[in-house]
């Protein structure tokens, strides 16, 4: 009731309590005889979804964790549930992320185990259950596995105890300082970019400090006496030159170079770039700091940086060290007059930002950024990185060639921070597997984001659908439910209109149409789940999984290609054309190939030996009754015998164990719903004279009495067989309580 006594939620709705209002929804109770006595409400009372549960409670950040007997979920604010699979039990909902878990009861061997993983409330399973029970403490999630305690955080796992790095005896300088100036010293260069920025150079560029440049760093070759009030000196050998020679290769990948870039000098240097501040000076009004690029290894490296940069100024160029070369540059450029490109307001706009800085001044992190970006932009990121040859250099850790995560396969997963720059495994990955999917340059478990399946989460999921697909063919659930959708869908939900419809109409359809192997008809998901439904008590294991898996064929009794030929489409002359066929002759055959996609001309076979299409033959020329005749005589034992029938017949032997003998053909024929090719005795008849088109002995004058033959025989016995199949199928699904409305 509000505050007016006005009801909120009328208490004929049958509402004994409630709890946690929450911006517009509520949890409720109202007695249920099973016990499912628990909805989440609008404030009018309206249930957010049909479902009830055992018990509701808020999981925090708007979520609801709810029980459904023994298992619980995450339900979202909309209704639906987090997890497809209900675990056990749901942790907490913190910046998205909660556990979830399993408990393995004990048996006679094994303990009462608790296995838990950690989920994304977009579903995402970020970790299958392999940990011990996870606890939220200290604002992450905390895990054990084997007792050593984890922490999961944003996705990512960390080791606060360090105990996935290997004991190993630290690099010395000797073994890294030639990698290091091999990386730095060749091909060494200033570049300069100037700006009239508001820094606080004390406090954002102290001597010593190291910094990421955040963004592409755009600088010239050359510039004369700064028109700007800082000037930013860079000493780089791996800056991309986007002057050079060979820029003609890469200006497909590089949309927005500048067609002034020629004029301007125009160097760029990676926003995952890391440099070291190496010195401050001020002349005449002006501040120039001196950035020395180092790679990204050296940027933590603490034990040996100091001792290689020393190193490295002490060398110089000219005689001067580096800093005095730089402070050099300086005296001698403020002589000279300033260069037009310093001017040019595109360029001017270009270097304005500050390097290590965003726009609000905020520093970088000194972790890469590798959020993959647009392809296009990715591209241009790729081609940068070529350009620059600005690959980190290779440490030997404890004998594993590490070249860091930029150009890597690495490059870009969003578990590629939890790797801290070191190989001893990443936010997804522990150090065998990380090292392996590193040196061989692929890793199904690769993620651009976090909402993006990895191809492991992706095969995962495909091998899950495939297993309950296949366990709902072999069960029955699947025909089951795909013919009542298609009753529901395709016949207006009435079922009699089976009688009817055209099977070929579906073959485009990608719920009801082809299944697995060819486009034909046969293949079809709902002809194989009406043949699974209709017969499936007639032979051993039938559904539609042994159909797809050839154990069975689904075959046709119309066969009209070797009689009927082309249908005068407009692609060629027909036989029928040829032979001078009269029009009420071609609207017969016109009939023939409708009654040919109807589901009376589907029929099961065992499928040892195609026997389903083996009537297609020379002799047989296409006729079913002649297949027919030549079981019977095998399976009657007649003097006579086809050897090829007899022999798949052989072959086929175990699935047809309830079919022996003359009174087996007659059951096998009854259970077909084949009686119609029997004469009164119970035996097969010949019923067509058999005329090919594409046989030698081809009588152009019989083709239309042919065809009427084929005609009138089909024409009854097709229409008949389909309404003795809706007959079966009405009782299937009446003696499984579903009706054949829905």
């Amino acid at each position: 009731m509000d505050s007016n006594k006005s009801w909120v939620i009328s208490p004929k709705l049958g509402f004994t309590s409630f709890k946690d209002f929450d911006d517009g929804l509520i949890i409720g109770f109202r007695p249920a005889s099973d016990g499912y006595s628990w909805v989440v409400v609008d404030y009018h009372g309206n249930p957010i979804t049909d479902e009830r549960f055992n018990f509701i409670e808020k999981a925090g950040e708007g979520y609801f964790r709810v029980e459904r007997g023994s298992r619980q979920n995450i339900m979202r604010r909309d209704g639906t549930i987090v997890l497809k699979e209900w675990p056990h039990r749901v942790g907490h909902v913190q910046e998205g992320y909660f556990s979830y878990g399993y408990t393995r009861r004990k048996t006679k061997t094994t303990p009462t185990r608790y296995e838990d993983g950690v989920a994304h409330v977009s579903g995402v399973i970020v970790f299958p259950p392999i940990f011990g029970i996870i606890r939220y403490e200290d604002g992450a999630l905390n895990a054990e596995i084997d007792e050593s305690r984890y922490i999961i955080h944003n996705g990512a796992l960390y080791d606060p105890q360090e105990r996935h790095y290997p004991d190993k005896q630290s690099t010395s300088l000797g073994e890294t300082i030639e990698k290091v100036l091999n990386w730095i010293l060749p091909g060494l260069q200033f570049y300069y970019r100037d700006t009239d920025a508001d820094i606080d150079v004390e406090a954002q560029y102290p001597i010593g400090h190291v910094l990421r440049s955040g963004f592409y760093v755009d600088m010239s070759t050359k510039l004369q006496k700064p028109a700007q009030k800082t000037r930013f000196i860079i000493a780089s050998a791996h800056a991309a030159q986007l002057f050079s020679d060979d820029i003609e290769y890469y200006k497909k990948h590089l949309a927005c170079l500048s067609p002034n870039a020629m004029q301007w000098r125009h160097a760029v240097i990676h926003y995952n770039a890391w440099f070291k501040v190496l010195d401050i000076y001020r002349l005449d009004g002006l501040t120039q700091i001196l950035l020395l690029h180092i790679p990204e290894s050296l940027s933590h490296r603490v034990d040996c940086s100091e001792e290689i940069i020393r190193f490295i100024n002490s060398k110089g160029i000219s005689g001067l060290n580096l800093i005095e070369h730089a402070r050099q540059s300086l005296e001698d450029k403020m002589k000279e007059v300033t260069h037009p490109r310093s001017h040019d307001l595109k360029l001017v706009e270009l270097m304005h930002q500050p390097i290590g800085y965003d726009k609000e001044g905020k520093a970088y992190p000194l972790l890469p950024d590798l959020t993959p970006g647009t392809p296009e932009s990715r591209a241009y990121n790729h081609t940068i990185h070529r350009l620059a040859d600005d690959l980190d250099i290779v440490w030997e850790v404890d004998g594993f060639p590490w070249q860091g995560i930029v150009g890597s396969v690495c490059d870009g997963c969003i578990y590629a921070n939890g790797a801290n720059d070191m190989p001893f495994g990443c936010g997804r990955l522990f150090q065998k597997s990380f090292r392996t999917n590193y040196t061989n340059g692929t890793c199904q478990y690769f993620k651009y984001s976090l909402f993006e399946p990895s191809l492991f989460e992706s095969l995962a999921t495909y091998r899950r659908e495939k297993k309950a697909e296949s366990e709902a063919k072999v069960s029955g659930r699947y025909a089951i439910n795909l013919l009542l959708d298609f009753i529901k869908e395709k016949l207006d939900g009435e079922i009699d209109n089976l009688i009817n419809f055209d099977f070929y109409s579906l073959k485009d359809d990608q719920k009801y149409g082809p299944l697995i192997g060819q486009g034909s008809s046969e293949n079809f998901a709902i002809i194989k789940s009406i043949m699974e439904v209709a017969f499936g008590d007639y032979w051993p294991d039938l559904n539609v999984e042994s159909l797809d898996n050839c154990i069975y064929q689904t075959g046709m009794l119309i066969n009209h290609g070797r009689l009927l030929g082309g249908l005068g489409d407009g692609s060629g002359i027909t036989a029928q054309e040829v032979c001078g066929v009269k029009d009420h002759i071609k609207e017969l055959a016109k009939e023939i190939h409708f009654l040919d996609g109807t589901i009376g001309n589907y029929v099961v076979w065992p499928n040892k030996g195609m026997l389903s299409r083996f009537h297609d033959d020379y002799k047989m020329r296409g006729y079913i009754d002649r297949l027919f005749i030549a079981i019977y005589e095998v399976m009657s034992n007649a003097p006579k015998q086809n050897y090829d029938v007899r022999n798949l017949l052989y072959k086929n032997r175990k699935l047809m164990a309830d079919y022996k003998g003359e009174d087996g053909f007659r059951k096998f024929m009854k259970i077909s719903l084949l009686e119609a090719f029997l004469d009164e005795n119970g035996k097969p008849r010949l019923f067509f004279e058999g005329v090919s088109i594409s046989a030698r002995d081809f009588n152009p004058f019989r083709l239309s009495p042919a065809i009427e033959e084929y005609h009138a025989f089909f024409s009854k016995a097709i229409p008949a067989r389909t309404r003795a199949i809706i007959a079966l199928l009405k009782e299937k699904l009446s003696y499984l309580g579903k009706g054949y409305k829905r």
